[in-house]
């Protein structure tokens, strides 16, 4: 502001210093072409140039004399000589401009008040008049949005002000919460853990009933399934008796078998019957030998098969014999104590129901102490974030804004991310100075090129808007939003003010 006084301060004094000059002359001829007020009238007070960006010296009168004295071209700001210059547009009505001194006298009408074709009066018409008044107008426009953008931004930093205060209550009040939600998980653990330990002893009492019933089941069984064998034995040998006597005669049986000597009485028995038969008669002898020792061989061999057959027809073979025995055992076990289904208790019923609450309600503790955390987290984050000197971007957090240009929809939300339709600018990074600029980086890859970003530039407006994007170069955008929170309260006066900001050049 001191700065600005300064500068405006300069300008009266040089307009005063013009008007004493021309009343002198009695003309205009004597200002310096392509130079505006201020400069000419520095100009003016002295004898010698300096130039703009070198060290040399020379004659204030070599100013515009068609040749470039400075090799910066500084000394012929009027002419067309030096193509480095420039030449100053005064715009009366309007606002000076500057154009390059290349373009001074070429026929074309660079100036609105045709001032840069002065070898040629008349050339060009002077449309200051129309542009100033279009100038105006925007002017008080601008300054109209200024005001409401000022007074938008006012509401916005009290907002501000008001939500962080609420948004600090909160958090305490939330950390208060979550201590409690602490305590609360920790009383719940610890009663879950009583009662799993009153589960566990219940179980183990209830496990060794059933082990002690098990055993006396085992051993009912194993008695059980030794007399079925010994009746199953038993009855194998009634049945082999019986069949026995169904296929032989009882006495054929009888003079067959053997007496109840050993097997060396028997040869001693056949030995003395050869004997008899030297001494009876060998012819019939040997006849009834014969028919004895067949009956007698006959029978063997069918008390032996029928018994290999009954024994694999019942029990198959040893091996498997054992094995039915076993099975046969077990089986009995079976049929006689078949396995009950687990059996309820009451007592370890109301324990699980007891515990199952516990879980329930452990389980809901957990989930709401996890949720506060992370909402104290984000208000953390929240409050952590630089909104602006006096927060007044704040409001803008938790909004986006949507621009469609060139067949796309670009979207940007502040403090968070920015798109191309579904495409990634980037996450917000960092303010750029002042404020003014919004940094978003690390985007999707751009094929062939860095990853997408983004700037977006906030210009002052009544309300927030997206007004343009553009893709200066490859995979990375710019955007201009206009928001309140960059009005200032000395932008309405700046704007009143826009058309001297052309006179600050280094001739003075």
């Amino acid at each position: 502001m001191v700065s600005f006084i300064f500068y405006l301060s300069i300008i009266l004094y040089a307009t005063s210093i013009e008007t004493v000059i021309s009343s002198t002359d009695g003309s205009t001829n004597t200002m310096i072409r392509g130079v505006p007020k201020a400069g000419q009238m520095y100009l003016m007070l002295q004898d010698e140039f300096k130039c703009r960006s070198t060290t040399q010296i020379i004659p204030i009168s070599r100013i515009n004399d068609d040749y470039c004295d400075c090799s910066d071209g500084s000394d012929e700001p009027g002419t067309s000589a030096c193509r480095q210059s420039t030449f100053y547009c005064p715009n009366e009505g309007y606002k000076g401009q500057y154009v390059f001194s290349s373009v001074v006298n070429d026929g074309i009408c660079d100036c609105c008040d045709g001032s840069d074709e002065w070898a040629k009066p008349g050339t060009c018409p002077n449309t200051c008049a129309v542009l100033g008044a279009e100038l105006k107008k925007h002017r008080e426009e601008e300054e109209l949005n200024t005001k409401l953008g000022m007074e938008e931004k006012n509401k916005y930093i009290e907002q501000a002000a008001k939500s962080i205060a609420e948004k600090r209550d909160e958090l305490t009040a939330n950390r208060d919460e979550v201590t409690s939600l602490q305590a609360s998980v920790s009383s719940l653990e610890e009663q879950k853990k009583e009662v799993e330990q009153r589960e566990q002893t219940r179980r183990d009492e209830l496990s060794a009933i059933k082990a002690e019933a098990d055993k006396k089941a085992a051993e009912e069984a194993a008695l059980l399934g030794q007399n079925k064998q010994q009746t199953e034995e038993e009855n194998l040998q009634k049945l082999l008796e019986q069949e026995v006597d169904g296929i032989f005669p009882a006495e054929d049986v009888a003079a067959a078998e053997p007496g109840p000597s050993t097997e060396h009485d028997d040869d001693d028995d056949e030995h003395s019957s050869f004997e008899s038969v030297e001494d009876s008669g060998e012819a019939e002898e040997e006849e009834q030998e014969d028919k004895n020792s067949a009956i007698h061989v006959e029978i063997g061999r069918w008390a032996k098969k029928t018994m290999t057959a009954a024994s694999t027809l019942i029990f198959g073979s040893k091996k498997d014999a054992q094995n039915a025995e076993e099975n046969n055992a077990l089986s009995g076990q079976q049929e006689s104590t078949p396995t009950p289904p687990e059996p309820t208790d009451a007592l370890l019923d109301s324990i699980l129901a007891e515990k199952n609450k516990y879980n329930e309600a452990l389980a809901q503790a957990r989930r709401e102490l996890s949720d506060m955390e992370n909402h104290i987290r984000k208000t953390e984050e929240l409050l952590a974030t630089d909104f602006g000197k006096n927060n007044e971007f704040f409001p803008l957090h938790g909004q986006c804004f949507d621009l469609t240009a060139r067949e796309y929809t670009y979207t940007v939300c502040p403090f968070d991310n920015a798109k191309q339709a579904h495409t990634s600018l980037g996450k917000f990074e960092k303010w750029e100075p002042a404020y003014t600029t919004m940094v978003f980086s690390n985007g999707q890859q751009c094929w062939g090129g860095p990853k997408r970003s983004i700037k977006v530039n906030f210009i002052c407006g009544a309300k927030n808007e997206m007004i343009s994007v553009e893709e200066p170069s490859k995979c990375e955008y710019t955007a201009k939003m206009k928001t309140p929170c960059v009005c200032h309260d000395d932008h309405s006066t700046l704007l009143h003010h826009e058309n001297e900001s052309h006179l600050r050049e280094n001739y003075f």
